[in-house]
This record gives C-alpha cells, sequence and structure tokens, in this order.
C-alpha cells in the first residue's frame, strides 16, 4: 500500500509540475517577435532578396538563396545546417504549342515566353514555362474549355481524345491534369490569369 500511495504522489507532482508550471520560451520565440525580424520592412527585404532573381531547385540561385537564409538566420544566433538530397527533376529542353483551326492552314504558333516587366537584371535566368514531371511527348486533339480543370467542370463535357484548356487557380495544378486524364484528355493547357 505504501508504494501504491507513493507512486500515486509521484504522479501527482509530476503532473502539477507539468500542468500548472509554464516552460521557459525558448531564444527563437522572443527573435521570430522582434523587430528585426517581424516589422514591414525587414520582412520586405527579406522578401525583394529572396525574389529578385528566380531560383530553382538544383540551380546556383537556389543556393545563393538557402545561403542567404542561413546567413539571416546564424547572424542571429540560431543553429542552422545546409542538407544536400539526391533528386529527380525534370527540366524541359524544348516545348511548343501550335493551333491549327478548322478553317485555317495556316497554324498558330505561341511563343510560351514570360513578358518581362520592368528592368530585371534577371529576366534571361527565368526558367520556361512547364509542368514538372509531365511525360515527353507530342498531343493533338480538339481543344476543350474545361474552366478550372475541377471535377464539377467536366460535367456534360467530353474530352475524349481532347486537350483541356483550363484556367490555373482554385484547385492545385496537379488535380488539373489529373481530373483531365480521369475524363480521357490527351493533354492540357493551363492559362494564368
Amino acid at each position: 500500500m505504501l508504494i501504491t500511495t507513493t507512486s500515486l504522489a509521484f504522479l501527482l507532482a509530476a503532473l502539477s509540475y507539468f500542468l500548472l508550471s509554464s516552460p521557459p520560451k525558448p531564444h527563437y520565440h522572443t527573435l521570430f517577435l522582434s523587430s528585426s525580424f517581424s516589422d514591414n520592412a525587414s520582412i520586405a527585404l527579406n522578401l525583394r532578396t529572396l525574389t529578385r532573381r528566380p531560383h530553382v531547385a538544383g540551380s546556383e540561385a537556389n543556393a545563393e538563396a538557402a545561403a542567404f537564409v542561413r546567413s539571416s538566420f546564424t547572424s542571429s544566433s540560431l543553429k542552422t545546417r545546409l542538407v544536400s538530397y539526391q533528386v529527380s527533376l525534370t527540366y524541359p529542353l524544348h516545348r511548343s504549342l501550335v493551333l491549327t483551326p478548322k478553317q485555317s492552314a495556316k497554324p498558330i504558333t505561341f511563343s510560351l515566353e514570360q513578358e518581362h516587366v520592368g528592368d530585371n537584371p534577371y529576366a534571361n535566368e527565368v526558367t520556361p514555362t512547364f509542368h514538372g514531371y509531365a511525360k515527353s511527348g507530342n498531343v493533338s486533339g480538339p481543344v476543350v474549355y474545361a474552366n478550372y480543370g475541377r471535377v464539377q467542370d467536366f460535367t456534360g463535357l467530353n474530352v475524349s481524345g481532347a486537350v483541356v484548356v483550363a484556367r490555373y487557380g482554385k484547385i492545385y495544378r496537379g488535380d488539373i491534369v489529373r481530373n483531365a486524364y480521369q475524363e480521357g484528355a490527351v493533354g492540357v493547357v493551363m492559362l494564368g490569369s
């Protein structure tokens, strides 16, 4: 009986310590609330630094972005480390989009290049538009518009053997492709707003 009472007393003491005492806040808690990390000017500067140059995974610019984040954290006494991973990434070697209207024999070729806005010294580093991990190949078929490519957007549409045109947004782009594929489409073109 003495062992049970002692065990119960210890259990109650331990529970009251963990439930009633507040643990000390670690250094990083106050750091992230400090003005050096959370004021608008600091946030704007960090966002500008990280977004001024395209930094696709595996690129030199990506390594520079990681080094910037590491340097920012290290200067605030946060323990950091960079870890390299061997991953399988796909990048486009060639891509094209051609529309052949029914009434015209002359096809319309789209440039697929992003328009450069303003004075951007890194404009030539912008990665061409592509859908990562997409199969290589050529597809052709009638064009069918499917709004955002959601499941409900395919109701009443016959996209079997067609190239689906869908607006980007509302759902994840991979789901647009999956939904079109499940309905029998042979390809998808996504339009930005």
